[in-house]
């Protein structure tokens, strides 16, 4: 399931996608296949807080920055991507 929310100024384009791997596995694919496309990996950062895990990863290249925020909870990973110019 994705979403794309309206862009507005200010406002960085954005992509909501939703999965039930882990979110170890779902920033793995991540990684190597924006790695595989040319961006240059940057801060992670990981994140348990009671029964939600999280880990955002970003990514440059270029002038564009890439944040990928990997959120999982009650068995669902969200992923939201949102790059910045």
């Amino acid at each position: 399931e994705r979403h794309a929310p309206a862009d507005g100024p200010g406002i960085p384009p954005a992509v909501v996608d939703r999965r039930r791997q882990p979110v170890a596995e779902v920033a793995r694919v991540y990684k190597e296949t924006l790695a595989g496309q040319g961006w240059t990996a940057g801060d992670t950062q990981q994140m348990n807080m009671g029964g939600m895990q999280m880990e955002n990863l970003t990514f440059s290249k270029g002038e564009r920055e890439l944040t990928v925020s990997i959120v999982r909870q009650d068995e669902i990973t969200q992923v939201t991507l949102a790059v910045r110019q």
